[in-house]
């Protein structure tokens, strides 16, 4: 899955886990990470054994 911003640690985390997507690749910004509690996301994802991958453009 690429997606334009860091995965949300409230429900899209829960839904990209449920729908079996195991890679992710997101541009990587620091105010991104924050705003949408992505450390909680980086938890989950860990636990679901799904990889996920920041780039910078």
């Amino acid at each position: 899955m690429a997606v334009t911003h860091h995965p949300c640690g409230d429900v899209c985390s829960g839904l990209i886990i449920q729908s079996g997507i195991t890679n992710i690749i997101y541009e990587a910004t620091e105010d991104e990470m924050e705003r949408h509690k992505s450390d909680i996301a980086m938890v989950l994802f860990k636990e679901a054994n799904i990889k996920i991958t920041g780039i910078t453009l």
